[in-house]
């Protein structure tokens, strides 16, 4: 038996493998707030072809993903002879507004992390673009091979019972109004610029300093007038889409401990940034190494064989399009739906601990195989959350009462919350066969029930910090 995988999770294989319930679809929020699904329809994805040169000395490949916000596209550096992913944004207003936010959110990371600056006078320089030649290129040893694409992009490696499931959850009850941060880049046209050149030792003090699990953003310009492209490190897979390849069986301990502290690290660094990444999920996570194992793991007689593992299990957070500084105006509605921390859905008001819970989510379903919350309905997604993992403490359903969320609680006498109940049958429900989290779990390692269950606190302000839980005895011990 593979060490790290749950009797639980084994037991549930077969539903797995059927995935007749997945997420839904991918939600995005600017700064500013607003549904990306509402964002100017009529955008058109960039025409490409193979040999395609996007700007000089940059030929395109092949398409890694393509997405609501547009496709992305491995390309060839000639003059360096890399391998690099390159985001290009479908045309209008609103979807360059969005991309030239996200570079300006990615500018301010690798500026604060090449820089002893403090987080307020990065917050400051926003709006201030200078030139966005913020790295240069990888090492040239090595070519990478992978199949996949920036986080958050693709939706190709998707079965269609995960595909009706996202399309579901499009009436989600989120904002209408779109309201994207205007990044206010400067007026020159980033068309017309080209890239800053870099010593070698200049490359290797950059990798040096630049060490905080966040995806790097190497520059970016306008395509043709119409499409920006945002022009990265490529990567490996997502966590998903290793997952979904290794049909959604899932990670062995000892790869979780490494995946959990590359999240933790750079959560650590987004709050000392005073940034949420407000969309952390398996699809938005990616491997650093861009070669997959050598053995795929095939069906033969209805089984599957050959389990595979990352040759290396280090990763990176991509898709910084809905990060949001907490100074900044704050969306009320933010995540993909069963990665939405409690106050969320309560309408409570959130901060950077909301992306605590969407990592304890995260990491049981590294862990599980599935999603913890399988649902489309917020009423249910608190219903399943009480059920999983304790009462919602009375003070969040009290305050609850007098926001958005009184929908989901009903108030006695003035004194006693509750949520309202289900107008259906628990029992028939797939998402509610399972007990507590430590019984789907399941785990045998107290160590690993203790950090999933510290990180999936209810109460906002008692759930630890990224700082805190990089202590956690889980993350220290031999696997």
């Amino acid at each position: 038996m593979m060490r790290g995988v749950s009797p639980f999770a084994r037991s549930q294989r077969p539903l797995m493998r059927d995935r007749n319930v997945r997420r839904d679809e991918r939600v995005r929020y600017s700064a500013g707030g607003g549904n990306a699904e509402h964002i100017a329809e009529g955008g058109e994805h960039i025409e490409w072809f193979a040999g395609l040169y996007l700007r000089s000395g940059l030929k395109v490949l092949r398409e890694l993903g393509l997405g609501t916000f547009g496709c992305v596209l491995e390309c060839l550096d000639e003059d360096r002879g890399q391998h690099l992913a390159v985001k290009v944004i479908k045309n209008g207003t609103e979807y360059k507004e969005a991309a030239e936010y996200e570079a300006e959110i990615l500018r301010i990371i690798y500026n604060h992390n090449n820089k002893p600056t403090r987080a307020g006078s990065a917050i400051e320089n926003i709006g201030q673009h200078k030139n966005l030649v913020l790295a240069d290129l990888p090492s040239p040893n090595g070519t990478p091979g992978a199949d996949e694409a920036l986080g958050g992009s693709g939706d190709a490696d998707l079965n269609d019972s995960d595909a009706a499931l996202k399309d579901a959850g499009s009436a989600d009850g989120g904002p209408t109004d779109v309201g994207l941060k205007d990044a206010g880049l400067n007026d020159a046209d980033p068309a017309d610029r080209e890239p800053e050149s870099v010593t070698a030792g200049e490359v290797d003090e950059k990798k040096k300093s630049t060490n905080q699990n966040c995806i790097v953003l190497y520059d970016w310009f306008i395509y043709e007038h119409k499409h920006m492209c945002l022009v990265t490190e490529k990567l490996g897979p997502s966590l998903y889409q290793f997952m979904y390849r290794n049909n959604m069986r899932p990670f062995q301990l000892k790869d979780i401990q490494v995946i959990a502290k590359d999240i933790l690290s750079c959560l650590v660094f987004l709050k000392e940034l005073g940034l949420t990444h407000t969309d952390l999920k398996l699809e938005n996570v990616l491997f650093v190494d861009p070669e997959l194992p050598d053995d795929i793991p095939v069906r033969s007689g209805g089984t599957w064989k050959d389990y595979q593992q990352p040759n290396n299990a280090h990763v990176k957070v991509a898709d910084f399009g809905g990060a949001t500084f907490a100074r900044d105006e704050h969306c009320p509605l933010i995540n993909t739906r069963q990665y939405r921390a409690p106050e969320v859905i309560l309408n409570l008001g959130w901060n950077e601990s909301s992306d605590m819970w969407s990592f304890g989510c995260i990491v049981f379903e590294l862990y599980a195989g599935q999603l913890l919350f399988r649902t489309h309905d917020h009423l249910e997604h608190l219903h399943l959350l009480e059920r999983y993992i304790g009462r919602i403490p009375s003070h969040m359903l009290k305050r609850a009462s007098n926001t958005r969320g009184c929908e989901y609680v009903k108030r006695y006498n003035q004194q006693k919350c509750f949520l309202r109940p289900l107008t259906r049958d628990l029992g028939r429900r797939p998402a509610f066969a399972g007990g507590s989290i430590i019984e789907q779990l399941d785990c045998g390692v107290e160590e690993f029930n203790s950090f999933v269950c510290k990180i999936l606190t209810i109460d906002p302000d008692r759930r630890p910090t990224p700082r805190e839980m990089m202590d956690h005895p889980f993350l220290h011990m031999t696997l």
